[in-house]
């Protein structure tokens, strides 16, 4: 195996070798420049059945990205830096959904002492090219300590530093659901929430999830106020019915699966969340 030092007064041409090569293991800070110089370069790899491995550095880690920053030569502001690492992910997904090849990326948690080319390193003829910068730890297996990309609802939920409040529903909070373990739901009356989501709560429940709901009790006076709070315009009559159906429904839920669901009503508004945006789900996922 060849180790280049100084790919330039060497002689050599990094960008042909890369282009020849048929597995390809990239690891940097953000490889912004690398991947979008490379970007129809990768797409024949792939495309001719070859394995594209990159290794960044993890943008959603604060801490991380700031020391990234401090100790660069060359600082761009940690902002900069994470929206260069996320340009890079994005770029990557993109070439990655319109290849269907071998393309894998992983972020990592800790900060290189290096830059690394590796070009077919399991044969004879493999290459390491390293780029030094000027802080050297001590030595890491960098791409097996590394997270792959994207990361997965739980994992998410586990290197957050405080809980994830979204004030819009998506992929991430659908695929949050269906991996909990344990749920716990908190609002005005949830009619929307239970309706759509009733064969995904009934799944759940046959498969051990624990749920937990929190609503106002219809019965109380305490429906009248959060009906005038709530954001889309609804009657004292209309939100108490709502909730009541909800009730239906869960109880519904709770006799057909025999699952772990527990109702607890209030007559409290400090002890709900009847606000704009009035969902939250608390999940332990399994």
């Amino acid at each position: 195996m060849d180790y280049a030092r100084n790919l330039v007064n060497g002689g050599l041409h990094l960008e042909r070798l890369q282009v020849g090569a048929f597995d390809l293991l990239l690891v940097g800070h953000s490889m912004t420049r690398t991947v979008h110089g490379m970007r129809s370069d990768m797409s024949a790899i792939l495309e001719a059945g070859g394995r594209i491995r990159v290794l960044v550095l993890d943008p959603t880690d604060d801490a991380l990205i700031e020391t990234a920053d401090r100790r660069s030569s060359q600082s761009l502001g940690h902002g900069r830096l994470r929206q260069r690492i996320t340009t890079t992910l994005d770029d990557l997904s993109t070439l990655r959904d319109r290849t269907a090849g071998r393309l894998e990326v992983r972020v990592s948690s800790r900060i290189s002492s290096a830059g690394f080319n590796c070009l077919d390193v399991s044969g004879p003829h493999g290459m390491v090219c390293v780029q030094h910068d000027e802080y050297h730890p001590v030595g890491e297996r960098l791409w097996k300590a590394g997270t792959p990309w994207p990361m997965t609802p739980s994992r998410q939920i586990a290197r957050a530093r405080r809980p994830m409040f979204s004030e819009r529903f998506g992929p991430e909070l659908e695929q949050a659901i269906e991996n909990a373990g344990d749920l716990l739901i908190t609002g005005m009356a949830r009619n929307t929430f239970v309706n759509d989501h009733y064969g995904l709560l009934e799944t759940l429940l046959k498969t051990g999830t624990s749920m937990r709901f929190i609503l106002i009790d219809p019965a109380s006076s305490a429906i009248d106020a959060a009906a005038s709070r709530y954001y889309a315009e609804r009657s004292p009559a209309s939100a108490r019915e709502r909730a009541l159906h909800t009730l239906r429904l869960l109880a519904e839920l709770k006799n057909t699966t025999n699952g772990e669901l527990a109702i607890r009503l209030v007559a409290d508004l400090r002890n709900t969340t009847p606000t704009k945006h009035q969902t939250c789900q608390n999940v332990r996922h399994r």
